[in-house]
């Protein structure tokens, strides 16, 4: 029987900065309905390229973007069907906050589907509801907090209730208190989603699935690619803390591979108890 396709892909994109050289050459990147995806690399590796191909945002000089198998085409109408069902959250709020309070910002997307004004009404207050800031509906953008105006920008995306959500550096500039939050919030959503970070602890303890962009390529797999010195040193990344303190009390990184890679304290813990206890670690 022959498999599905995935939900979003990119197959053979060549991307580069404006007036720039290619980012990206010849990469492949597929999002798999109701996947986790964390998109790690270094600044400049071209996270942020990929994310804006994927949106429709970003037309690639070379190769394709498809949704659930069908070619994206750069016209008005196919685009505005895309950017229906895909939706991107760039890592700076404030470009693409424009409206005078919060209630008329998470309005916009909805109200130019055309929907009527009380189905649009409705997306809005289960967005803003879902994002924990109802309390801030009618407050005008320029006195939010920059969490806050983060929270607004997303529920923007979901109000549009797209099937793919790409968030760029969702968590940068957030203090601690508002990274779990927002992790919390995203677990509640039903669209899938592909998170661009920094923070390798952060996606070893989401992600269902990593990929990782160096050398203007895009390897994908599971969190155990963590666990791969050469891949993270050319990348640019570290080891997520998790598998650094199972490193630092001699655990043999190899036996750290698919499910049995610890994501969270009691997992590491699980592992340490098992070690110390002679029993098999994996």
């Amino acid at each position: 029987m022959k498999s599905a396709p995935p939900l979003l892909a990119a197959h053979r994109l060549v991307a580069r900065f404006p007036g720039g050289d290619a980012v990206l050459r010849q990469a492949n990147f597929t999002v798999t309905r109701g996947r986790r995806v964390a998109l790690l690399g270094a600044n400049g590796s071209g996270k942020t390229t990929l994310l804006r191909c994927l949106s429709g945002a970003l037309k690639p000089a070379e190769g394709e973007i498809a949704f659930d198998g069908q070619p994206l085409r750069h016209d008005r109408v196919s685009l505005r069907g895309h950017r229906a069902r895909v939706q991107l959250v760039l890592q700076n709020p404030d470009e693409q906050l424009f409206s005078a309070d919060v209630r008329q910002d998470v309005s916009f997307g909805p109200l130019n589907l055309g929907l009527d004004p009380a189905a649009a009404s409705s997306r809005v207050e289960e967005s803003l509801d879902l994002l924990g800031i109802t309390h801030l509906a009618e407050r005008p953008v320029h006195q939010l907090s920059y969490g806050e105006r983060k929270r607004v920008t997303i529920a923007g995306a979901v109000a549009m209730r797209p099937q793919v959500l790409l968030l760029d550096e969702p968590t940068a500039g957030l203090d601690p208190a508002g990274v779990a939050e927002l992790m919390q919030t995203l677990d509640k959503l039903s669209s899938t989603v592909v998170l661009a970070t920094h923070d390798v602890d952060l996606a070893l303890m989401w992600a269902d699935e990593l990929a990782i962009v160096t050398g203007h390529l895009v390897r994908q797999g599971g969190p155990d690619m963590l666990a791969d010195a050469s891949l993270l040193e050319a990348a640019r990344l570290r080891r997520p803390w998790q598998l650094d303190l199972l490193a630092h009390l001699g655990h043999d990184m190899e036996m750290l591979r698919g499910d049995h890679v610890p994501r969270t304290v009691a997992d590491v813990a699980a592992v340490i108890s098992r070690s110390a206890s002679g029993a098999p670690t994996r």
